[in-house]
């Protein structure tokens, strides 16, 4: 199977398809979008978990756009009663 961004079976529609299902949800990147909208966490019913892992650099802008993105995050997990975690680890890339 070829998964492009064409149509929309999308990396994104396999990721969410992936995220539907699961309880515990691990993310790891340095990068984090700044759109909550990019992704619907509201309609995962099963999830009792996320990690995210990212990287938070002294002095740059992602400390301004991570942390507004982080907030909203964690509004939605709260309001759902899901577990959340944000670890720093600024060696990733």
């Amino acid at each position: 199977m070829i998964i492009n961004n064409i149509t929309r079976e999308n990396h994104l529609f396999y990721i969410f398809e992936i995220f539907r299902k699961a309880k515990n949800i691990f993310i790891i990147s340095p990068f984090i979008t700044k759109n909550i909208n990019l992704f619907n966490f509201r309609n995962l019913d099963n999830l009792q978990k996320i990690i995210i892992v990212t990287t938070l650099k002294p002095n740059d802008k992602d400390q301004y756009s991570k942390i507004v993105y982080f907030k909203e995050l964690y509004s939605i997990f709260n309001s759902k009663n899901i577990d959340f975690e944000i670890l720093i680890d600024n060696s990733l890339h």
